[in-house]
């Protein structure tokens, strides 16, 4: 299997809708799921040790989630004047799943 170039982990998850919303509504808890992520990047970088014919499950992988959950959600789920509006936890629990 060949890989896509690893880009920052930090950098993908700031360009995600997901992280920008979170950090427009609370940028403690954006602070948070940044401290989060990059506790977990060595940890998501062994998987492919453990698990050599296993689906990569990096930082990398965590990021495309995001973006594919990003193309699922309705907009509304991004306006702060909607019902759908998601909440800081809702948000946060996307970014950490």
């Amino acid at each position: 299997m060949i890989w896509s170039k690893v880009k920052n982990p930090i950098t993908e998850l700031r360009s995600t809708k997901l992280y920008t919303h979170l950090k427009q509504q609370n940028p403690t808890s954006a602070k948070k799921i940044e401290l989060f992520v990059k506790s977990i990047v060595p940890t998501l970088s062994t998987i492919k040790d453990i698990f050599p014919l296993y689906t990569r499950h990096d930082a990398n992988h965590s990021y495309r989630v995001c973006t594919r959950i990003e193309q699922i959600l309705k907009k509304d789920c991004f306006n702060k004047k909607s019902s759908l509006n998601l909440s800081d936890t809702e948000l946060f629990l996307l970014l950490a799943r």
